[in-house]
């Protein structure tokens, strides 16, 4: 049954997702179970002696991601929470396919409530990355039985190539604060806008 709704779940996902990096190419970001992905990184700078495959965090720029790092949690115009993901790859080539996940440190299950996501993701720069990738997290804004993660709240993300060479990484942070994510403020005619 698991696998159904996450099955159902990513389709869902792929039908409102505002610009999906894939192949054809194309990027931009989303807010947590609204899409997103991907966010050229052709003009941001390289990490000092850069991995073979990192996990990292920022909307526009690969930025690293230390253990035990607490990251923003984002609360996105559709209602949803997310944190951002990003991703390099010196051995990947020009795209790889992606899957993440936030998981329960304890169980290394996802969290109740998060999203899982799947996606050929396009990578570029000087050190082939890519920012913008929404690790979708428990909660709603528009259900007081759905809350988010309380600041503090200790989780995984989880991350691993399905495409050739194979990578697979796990980071375990900490939620923090909750700050408002409104593309709309610096762009009226983002896909988002109009949802709420």
């Amino acid at each position: 049954m698991k696998s159904l709704f996450l099955a159902l779940f990513g389709l869902a996902t792929a039908a409102c997702e505002t610009s999906v990096t894939d192949s054809a190419g194309g990027g931009g970001t989303g807010g947590a179970g609204e899409g997103g992905s991907g966010a050229s990184s052709s003009s941001c700078s390289a990490p000092a002696g850069p991995p073979e495959f990192a996990l990292g965090t920022g909307e526009d720029c690969f930025e690293p991601l230390a253990e035990g790092q607490t990251l923003k949690l984002l609360a996105g115009p559709q209602g949803g929470y997310h944190v951002w993901l990003a991703v390099g790859c010196s051995d990947c080539g020009p795209s790889v396919s992606l899957e993440w996940l936030a998981e329960d440190p304890a169980t290394n299950e996802l969290l109740e409530g998060a999203f899982f996501s799947q996606q050929v993701v396009d990578l570029s720069g000087e050190w082939p990355s890519a920012a913008g990738l929404v690790v979708g997290m428990p909660g709603s804004q528009y259900d007081e039985q759905s809350p988010p993660l309380p600041p503090g709240t200790r989780f995984q993300i989880h991350v691993k190539t399905l495409s050739q060479p194979v990578h697979e990484a796990v980071v375990e942070v900490e939620v923090g604060e909750i700050e408002q994510w409104n593309p709309c403020a610096e762009d009226p005619n983002h896909p988002l806008c109009g949802f709420g």
